[in-house]
């Protein structure tokens, strides 16, 4: 009987699974084709916490192969975890042309948490306006004030 032998991804995967984050990350930097190490790498970094990293390696990757319906769900994924709005919408458009039916439930729910990322950055946005506003009122009060205190002292 043969054995199959391992992907590299199989490989760092199973290392990341041991709690292995430096073996599988030499592991995932032996893979030859790059679109096969962007993977392995987004995987490693990901699954290490370093999620900024992993989206990095996701976009290195996409550059090479910019339809790659599993980068493009990783990218997703991490930027909406990242509270990157933009970049997740970037990415879960680029999903959506490239996914198949089997990614529909995954990008409706991405498209829910974009949606969500969407109200919460407006809601913030509102916030900062709100106090410039008081900001900006408060500092007129304390202006007026001292003008009023140094028209009384003459």
């Amino acid at each position: 009987m043969i054995a199959l032998q391992q992907s590299v991804f199989e490989q760092a995967r199973e290392e990341v699974r041991a709690g292995h984050f430096a073996q599988a990350w030499e592991i995932a930097g032996t893979e030859q084709r790059p679109l096969q190490r962007a993977q392995a790498r987004t995987y490693v970094r990901h699954h290490a916490g370093d999620l900024d990293g992993a989206l990095r390696e996701a976009h290195a990757g996409l550059a090479e192969s910019p339809r790659d319906a599993w980068l493009l769900a990783q990218a997703t994924e991490v930027a909406l975890a990242l509270h990157h709005g933009a970049a997740a919408a970037r990415t879960l458009a680029d999903w959506r042309a490239a996914g198949g039916s089997e990614d529909a439930q995954a990008l409706e729910r991405a498209g829910r948490e974009l949606d969500e990322l969407r109200a919460a950055e407006l809601e913030a946005q509102a916030g900062v306006r709100r106090a410039r506003w008081i900001s900006g009122l408060a500092a007129a009060v304390v202006l007026a004030a001292l003008l009023t205190l140094t028209r009384r002292v003459r």
